[in-house]
């Protein structure tokens, strides 16, 4: 559900929301997701790219 949960928070209808949301989660559940192949490599071509800018 966390992707779908940051999903609806860049939507228009919930932006006055997402400075005032907290999503908590089992840590295993959260160490499980984050460590997928998608999210890894989203992460190393972001910190490129971001390294690329400075």
């Amino acid at each position: 559900m966390f992707p779908d949960l940051t999903r609806m928070l860049t939507e228009p209808e919930f932006a006055l929301l997402h400075h005032r949301v907290l999503i908590t989660t089992d840590p295993v559940y959260l160490s499980r997701w984050t460590s997928t192949p998608q999210v890894v490599s989203y992460q190393r071509r972001f910190m490129l790219a971001a390294a690329g800018a400075a």
